[in-house]
């Protein structure tokens, strides 16, 4: 690489796009038709969400393509830049004329499966997650892909026959226990869907009692807020984190550690229940779920505080067995007998409704819990769950928690 490109580059790799944008268009000032300058302004420009200007920059590496139409490596790096900027159908342009040339390549296979998914094209996605399949068996990644494209491309009985082969590499996996309930109740398969979104067996819901030391529920919901609010980890995540939600939802990482004051107090309850949970499982290992029940676990948790407004979107747990929300503080809005009395439970936990990128066209079965301060509800952590939107002038604020096989 010039001497000249090198401050730009490490401008890149130091999460400074602007410094690097502002690098790349001086290089090309004196130098405009150099195609590693426009490459770094286009990676610079996409990072910065400045679409245009990184598009305009692509376009003149474009003309530098049609000097090595066949250099695959060459039109896959400027595609991965289309991708960045979510110009799937341009990286496409880039890519396809190497489909049936270069067809057991498992990045191009990777690139084109990806960049069709991104650009709900979903069943020709699927013919290439198929091919990465038959040379990578055992990438339980793509099992997820797969079943996610064939839901989306509306073929629901196909995504239930990969989350069974996925189960069969990983029993009582998460995630694939996920797909399978919901492509059962989107193919219309409501006996097999309901064994596994048994709300009535697997989503337990109870009131704490006081824990000792505490003279009352409200006495100790209060010394919790305080921990939560002055925690040094309380911050809303960064929009590209997985844990995002809505500007108004700030989280901590895990909280427990303390061995003494509200959040011992509160995990020592956490456990209880969990082990009550667990123990009143009945042994039916025909059951993915209660066969899957660890022997030991790991306990993680984190507070979420929602200001004034918000929600969560659907989401499960990915590493967890078994998951829970203890609420410690609750808007009136929400608690209000009113609440709900129209359909709609403003602030409420929400379980079984799957999220929109899936496409599903049939109303999923769903179980609707109106919480209130000193509340625990406890569900496995395959079955999707949110927060339904509403609007206070007082915060919400929850623990929740897995529990995660050793």
């Amino acid at each position: 690489m010039s001497n000249e490109l090198a401050p730009i580059q490490q401008a890149l790799a130091q999460g400074n796009p602007a410094l690097a944008l502002e690098g790349a268009q001086k290089a090309l000032a004196g130098r405009p038709d150099w195609p590693r300058a426009h490459m770094l302004a286009a990676r610079a420009a996409g990072q910065l969400g400045l679409t245009d200007d990184a598009q305009k920059h692509l376009a003149f590496c474009r003309t530098t393509l049609e000097k090595m139409p066949d250099n695959l490596d060459a039109h896959r790096t400027i595609a991965n830049l289309h991708t960045m900027i979510g110009d799937f159908e341009g990286a496409l342009a880039l890519l396809m004329p190497f489909a049936e040339r270069h067809g057991n390549r498992l990045d191009l296979l990777d690139a084109l499966a990806v960049n069709l998914h991104q650009a709900a094209r979903f069943s020709e996605a699927v013919t290439y997650y198929k091919r990465m399949l038959s040379k990578e068996p055992g990438n339980l990644n793509l099992y997820n892909n797969i079943c996610a494209a064939l839901l989306a491309a509306g073929e629901p009985q196909g995504a239930v026959a990969y989350a069974e082969r996925w189960l069969q590499l990983a029993p009582g996996s998460t995630e694939a226990l996920s797909f399978k309930a919901v492509a059962l109740e989107e193919a219309g398969e409501l006996e097999g869907a309901g064994a596994l979104m048994n709300f009535e067996r697997f989503v337990q819901t109870h009131d704490v009692d006081t824990p000792p030391g505490y003279e009352s529920m409200a006495a100790f919901n209060t010394a919790l807020e305080d921990a939560v609010l002055t925690h040094k980890d309380l911050k809303t995540p960064p929009e590209h984190s997985p844990h995002y939600h809505d500007p108004d939802l700030k989280i901590t990482d895990q909280i427990l550690g303390p061995t003494e004051g509200p959040i011992a107090a509160l995990e020592t309850v956490i456990r209880q229940h969990i082990d009550t949970y667990y123990a009143g499982l009945d042994t039916d290992t025909d059951h993915p779920f209660a066969a899957a029940r660890p022997a030991r676990y790991d306990l993680v948790a984190w507070a979420a505080v929602l200001d004034k407004q918000g929600n969560q979107d659907a989401h499960i747990h990915f590493d967890g067995h078994l998951s829970g929300c203890y609420y410690v503080r609750i808007p009136d809005e929400v608690s209000d007998d009113a609440n709900g009395e129209e359909g709609t439970v403003a602030g409420g936990f929400e379980v079984g409704r799957p999220p929109p990128e899936f496409f599903c066209k049939r109303e999923h079965r769903h179980k609707v819990v109106k919480p209130h301060e000193g509340m625990m509800v406890l569900f496995p952590s395959y079955m999707y769950h949110q927060t339904i939107p509403f609007k206070s002038s007082e915060r919400r604020i929850c623990v929740a928690f897995d529990a995660m096989p050793r």
